[in-house]
């Protein structure tokens, strides 16, 4: 699972990088060999007024379904990066339940006898 961050925040400081890059590979490592790039989007949405105006947008690229994207809003990107992940794991349990669902329903068919 590849990670890639983008910032367009002026308070972010050095050290929060890598620190976001941890806690991404942390929460999502359960699906890291369903993942192939994972996409961070940090952006202050109206500037230094405050407010809940820092947007986090999770990019998920999966091996063969596509992409999932999530978002979440706070007034600080810790915040907006915690809320992100957290309906990131939500939508990837779903997505997981989803998919091993199928693969288990035609290995079932698979081994049912033709009625002939």
């Amino acid at each position: 699972m590849h990670t890639e961050i983008y910032a367009r925040l002026d308070r972010v400081p050095p050290p929060f990088r890598a620190q976001a890059e941890a806690r991404v590979r942390r929460s999502l490592r359960r699906w890291k060999r369903r993942l192939t790039k994972v996409r961070v989007f940090l952006r202050d949405e109206n500037g230094p007024r405050g407010g809940l105006d820092t947007r986090c947008r999770l990019v998920l690229e999966t091996e063969r379904s596509g992409s999932i994207v999530t978002t979440a809003l706070s007034s600080d990107a810790e915040g907006a990066l915690r809320e992100a992940l957290a309906r990131a794991r939500t939508r990837l349990g779903r997505w997981s339940e989803r998919h091993t669902g199928r693969a288990r329903a035609r290995a079932l068919r698979r081994d049912l006898p033709d009625a002939a």
